[in-house]
């Protein structure tokens, strides 16, 4: 499968699961400094690291913007078993 530039993907309506910081503030048209900020302040949810990477989930920033959108289920996997053993935990883990 071709990588996707973020440019491409600005209009897909199925973002990847997780993120990086370029994608994410692109998700929410934010400049990459603002979105970074807004995460050192508090008002989105903290990255996960993965694979020595810092990737945002999409789904938690999806609810931390909006309240009322559905807590992780079992259709979320990776969201639940995030949420139940934190990022560092899922190494070697079987979704």
């Amino acid at each position: 499968m071709a990588r996707r530039s973020i440019e491409t993907m600005h209009g897909l309506p199925n973002w990847p699961l997780m993120l990086t910081a370029a994608a994410a503030a692109a998700f929410l048209s934010l400049t990459e400094s603002d979105f970074v900020t807004a995460v050192r302040h508090g008002e989105l949810p903290p990255p996960r690291e993965i694979a020595g990477k810092r990737l945002w989930s999409r789904p938690e920033i999806e609810r931390c913007l909006d309240p009322a959108s559905p807590q992780p289920t079992q259709s979320d996997p990776i969201a639940a078993a995030i949420a139940a053993h934190g990022a560092r935990g899922l190494r070697g883990a079987t979704l």
